[in-house]
Formats: C-alpha cells, structure tokens, sequence
C-alpha cells in the first residue's frame, strides 16, 4: 500500500496531468541509489546484487535498473553468448529443442500452446509463461517462491523429467561437446567468461542464458506513450474507458496485476524485496485431483490452487491463457472473473464477480491490448542470431544458394506453428466479436506478418483525448506502480 503522505503527494500532483508521473520516476531512481549507497548488504547475502555500470539496458522511461547477481555479472559478450544458447535446440539432450521452442520473441516469449510440449512429445501441466520482465519478477514460474534467480531457473526446463523438457539430464557431457565443437561457442564462451581455462560448463550455460533473459524487458506500449510520455492520443476511446474499469476497485484487476509490470509484487537494483504472491483465481483448482499449484511445494492445504500473476504486458500476444491454458480469448478471461469463477475452498476473495455489459468487455480487452510492446516483440537485439549467420553467408556467397544442414535446426528451433497459428486466429475473431477499428486488425496482421512500423499501428492520430475526467485513472495507473515503491514513498 502506498503511505498517506504518498498518496497525498499523488493526489496533490494530479492536477498537473502526466508530469507527477516524471518526476516520481527520477526520485526513484535518485532514493534507490542513495539507500544502496547508504547501506551495502552483506557479501554472500541475498541482498548482495548490483548492475553492472557498464551495460548499456537500454531501459524504457521508468523503468528501474533490474537486479544482477553479484556472482553473475552482466556484460555484453555474456548476453552475446545467452542469445546464441536460448536458440540453440543443441542444448537439448536429442537436439531438436531449444528455449525459443517454448519462449518465442513474437508471442512475448510464449509458445501459443495451452500446455508446453517438451524434446521427447512430453505435455509440460502448465503453459509457458513470458519472459517479458523476467528480471523484475519476485520469484519465477507458475507456483514456487523459492525460485528467485534466473540462473536456477535455466536449470529446471535443461534437467527435468517430470515431465522431460529439454531433456539434457545425463547427457551434459555430450551437450558441452556438440557446443565446444563449433567455432563460434569457442569465441564466444571465451569472450564471456574471460581468464577460464575451461569454460564450457553447464552452470556458465545457465549463467549466460539468465543473462540474456534478463535483458529482455518491454515497456514501450502505447499505455507507456501515455503515462510515461504524455502521448493523449496514445490509446483509442475504448481503451480509455478500459484503463478506468482495469483501475477500478470494483474489478479489483489492478490488485493482483499491480506495478509496472503488471504482474504484482517487483524487485530492482537497490529496493527491498517483497514477498511473493500466490492467488487462487476460482478455477476449481483447489480441489483434490486438480493442479495443486503452491500447495505442491508448501504443502498447505490453503495453498492448494494458488499461483502467480502473470504478467499483463504483451498478454494480447500470449493466447491461450490461464496455468493450463483453458481459455482461448482475452473475452473469456474477462467473462470468467465477472461471473466469479468456480466456488472452493480456497478461491480468492477478490474473485467475486462483477457486473459488465458486453462493451465494456470490449473496452477492457482494448486496454489491455494498449499494453501490447510492439518493438518489444520485433527487437533485432532479442532475435535468433543464427538468423544472422544466414544472413552473412548468402552475401559472402558461401551458401551457394543452399541452407547448410547445420544451420537448419538453427534458424528453425520452433515446432508448435501450427497451434500458434490456431491462437492468432482465435484472437483475431476475439477482435470481430468486439467489432473494433481497422487498426486492430492491422495489429494482428503485423504480429503475424512482421509488417514494418508497427507502432504506428497503435496510435490514433485524427483523435485527441483530453485529461479532464481521465486524472483519476491516471493516479490510479500510477499508483498500481507506485504499490511497489513504499519505501520511496515515505514508508508503508
């Protein structure tokens, strides 16, 4: 919760429109770095991180530098290293899967299945979650607050087997040797880890794939022009209207999906670190029989069905939605917490239901399509570089006209296009069904065309949106990223 001293601040500002906004963000940032200078955690505590202040994050506005282990500095060549390793399927035990296969750039580092599907055919219980601000996030996955950092996370999808993922268990040996063997990962393992006589190692595989993974944050939507940038015409009618039923108390969105990144509690370089959340959102998943979710590891009978927000960035993109993916459209999640979900024992209390007309539905899909990241999901700095490979090869002329079989698994890692392709569709009827403006439709298509200048897609140019009886969602916007500032705001 936000002090009373902050929410005066915010409401005393509200007057002046989007430039409280500007300047919450540089004392943030100015407060977080005088605290981390004030006092210095312990060497080998928990708190003992820091950015490396060298790298270039190339953060969007507002948006505070992530938190970096302090035994897993961040450089340019170790994410250089981590990009080439998230798309190469090598790092599967039989090599035809890689982390792209689950986590595509396009769907916002999801997979467009209702449950993910591992090396060997295995059916992962739960979908693949985004990526997107990974490095913010209290804690990863669905349902499991001890998993904190990236670099223990990278371990899990290599060795699990139940059910098998990527399948490397027993086979380390065997994956380190197909990557030795390849010049570049000799170029480039050395580069990252300068001064090792020996390099090539699992846990300096997991170190620069969490390095890649935590630069992988999107911030650049049309919400953002609006909030961060004063863009009024950022957003259309109907999103405006959906920005107000999103902040709104009797929704109660903003109170699981909170924070800039809108997925809750978030953590960054110099701040405290909250505690984890875990909600059970009323989809019988309390009952015997069913996903236990956090119960599985506290083993708690009142956690039994409770999992992690998800982030709402780039959710447009991320169809099928839920932990198992039951519901194919944005509509359907809207339709499922008015009516309150399904009644258990564990169910939420903000998963009461609501009254909505089929407009407002509407209006509350088009806001959250304004947190769509357009150059988020086409960014040059996130894609497969084997695709540069290929590139540099038919110009030097040493393709001869052929893709190399080497480079084929490479350039290709995913195998789940066509129920991808299914999602798109489904969410493109979701747009019919709520009847709006070309621009929608041209979103999709970018999205699935790669079509050029897709943020203009998003902007409304003939229309002008004015402040006055907006400022109330707009405090409340910020003040769902404020939640997670207290001790920036003058306390609790």
């Amino acid at each position: 919760m936000i002090s009373r001293g902050g929410r005066a601040r915010l409401s005393a500002a509200a007057s002046t429109g989007l430039a409280v906004l500007a300047v919450l963000t540089v004392v943030s940032r100015s407060r977080s770095a005088a605290a981390a200078e004030a006092a210095p955690p312990a060497p080998g505590s928990a708190a003992h991180a820091t950015a490396a202040p060298t790298f270039d994050w190339h953060l969007p506005t507002g948006f505070p530098t992530p938190v970096v282990p302090a035994d897993d500095p961040i450089t340019e060549q170790k994410v250089a290293l981590g990009r080439h390793l998230f798309y190469d399927p090598r790092l599967s035990g039989n090599g035809t899967q890689a982390c792209a296969s689950c986590h595509a750039q396009e769907r916002a580092f999801t997979d467009g299945r209702a449950r993910a599907l591992g090396s060997t055919g295995a059916v992962h219980p739960r979908s693949s979650m985004s990526l997107a601000n990974a490095a913010y996030a209290v804690s990863l996955t669905w349902a499991d607050p001890a998993r904190t950092r990236l670099e223990e996370q990278a371990v899990i999808p290599l060795r699990n087997t139940k059910p098998v993922e990527m399948g490397a268990l027993g086979h380390e040996g065997e994956v380190l040797e197909r990557l030795r063997a390849d010049a570049r990962y000799r170029s480039l393992f050395s580069a990252a880890f300068p001064g090792s006589t020996d390099p090539f190692s699992i846990e300096n595989v997991t170190r620069a794939v969490a390095s890649f993974e935590r630069t992988l944050i999107s911030g650049r939507s049309p919400y953002d022009a609006l909030v961060w940038h004063g863009e009024r015409n950022a957003l259309s009618a109907d999103a405006w209207r959906g920005m107000k039923l999103f902040f709104d108390e009797r929704l109660a969105c903003s109170t699981c999906h909170a924070g800039f990144t809108f997925s809750g509690p978030a953590t960054w370089a110099g701040a405290l670190r909250p505690r984890a959340s875990f909600q059970n959102n009323g989809l019988a998943s309390g009952i015997e029989g069913a996903d236990p979710g956090l119960f599985a590891v506290s083993h708690r009978a009142s956690d039994r069905g409770r999992f992690r927000a998800p982030t709402l960035r780039n959710i447009a993109v991320t169809a099928p939605y839920m932990h198992d993916g039951r519901l194919p459209t944005l509509e359907s999640v809207v339709a499922h917490y008015a009516g309150g979900g399904t009644p258990g024992p564990n169910r939420s209390p903000l998963v009461r239901g609501f009254e909505i007309t089929p407009q407002q539905s509407c209006d509350l899909v088009a806001f959250l399509e304004s947190l769509t990241d357009a150059e988020f999901l086409a960014d040059a700095r996130f894609s497969n570089p084997w695709n540069d490979t290929k590139r540099s090869l038919d110009r030097s002329g040493e393709l001869g006209g052929r893709e190399p079989d080497v480079l084929e698994p490479l350039l290709h890692p995913l195998s789940m296009r066509a129920e991808g392709e299914d999602a798109d569709a489904r969410h493109g009827a979701s747009l019919q069904l709520c009847a709006r403006d070309v621009n929608a439709v041209a979103r999709v298509r970018a999205r699935q065309e790669g079509a050029g200048e897709p943020v203009d897609l998003f902007r409304r140019g003939s229309r002008t949106f004015e402040l006055e009886g907006h400022e109330r969602e707009l405090r409340l916007g910020h003040d769902a990223h404020a939640r997670n500032l207290p001790q920036l705001l003058g306390g609790p």
